[in-house]
């Protein structure tokens, strides 16, 4: 377990995923970055709980911007951005 990992681990998921994900994007570390994308959609199709769906949708609109990783190599981005528009009723980024 790394440092990171260390002082974190007691922390929510989204917000676990989100520091995995800055950290890769950090070390260029491409996999990592789609490993931590593929995640997000995992957990978003496991989840059944609307309220849920819509709290998830609500994070990953604020914490993808900040992400600063290419779309362009991301298919998985388009895909976040395409459910949070269903989830949250906006088709504005």
């Amino acid at each position: 377990m790394n440092f990171v990992e260390q002082h974190t681990h007691h922390w929510c998921e989204p917000d676990i995923v989100e520091q995995q994900i800055r950290l890769a994007v950090w070390n260029e570390d491409q996999a990592t970055v789609r490993k931590g994308f593929r995640r997000i959609l995992k957990t978003l199709e496991e989840t059944t709980d609307d309220h849920e769906r819509r709290e998830w949708a609500r994070w990953i609109k604020g914490a993808l911007p900040g992400l600063a990783a290419k779309p362009e190599h991301f298919p998985e981005l388009g895909w976040l951005q395409q459910y949070i528009a269903a989830a949250l009723g906006s088709t504005g980024q």
